[in-house]
């Protein structure tokens, strides 16, 4: 009989060569290196998860990405969970300071490389939901925009110094 993780994967698979909006070069383990580099040492909450991803891919991960991987990386030990954050177990630390002398996408590569030589393991995908991921986008995009407004105050106040300062 086929293990569980073999379906969740399976699935996940599917699902992603049959979303046009993914990523077909994306694996499993690939996503699941993605999702793992977003959590930290100390709590995690899901907005962080989601701003850190689309910082280091440029996407944000769908929802069956973030619950199969949550899922995946908490039953291989590397993340546990508390209350809605997460964080990088001491086996998830280990593994990440193994490889944190990297850029970005050479830590993300010899992860994905390393997740491909554990076991298989039976998972049950994370409980969070489509309403939660939602919620975290919209607090996320409204951070950004704040942050955007904060930095556009910050030019024009400088560029008036210069011109005053031009002026004399």
């Amino acid at each position: 009989m086929e293990s569980e993780s073999r379906k969740t994967d399976v699935n996940l698979a599917d699902y992603l060569v049959n979303n046009k909006n993914a990523d077909n070069n994306m694996t499993n383990t690939k996503i699941y290196a993605w999702i793992f580099l977003t959590i930290n040492e100390q709590p995690t909450s899901l907005d962080a998860v989601l701003l850190n991803a689309d910082g280091i891919n440029r996407a944000d991960p769908m929802l069956k990405e973030l619950q199969l991987s949550l899922g995946w990386l908490r039953a291989q030990g590397l993340v546990s969970k508390e209350g809605k954050n997460y964080l990088r177990t001491k086996s998830g630390i280990a593994l990440f300071n193994s490889i944190s002398h990297r850029n970005i996408f050479d830590k993300w590569d010899a992860i994905t490389e390393k997740f491909s030589q554990l076991p298989e393991v039976d998972f049950q995908p994370d409980d969070i939901t489509e309403k939660e991921v939602g919620a975290a986008n919209r607090r996320n995009r409204e951070l950004v925009r704040k942050l955007m407004r904060k930095m556009d105050e910050e030019k024009n106040t400088k560029s008036a110094i210069v011109k005053d300062t031009e002026i004399e």
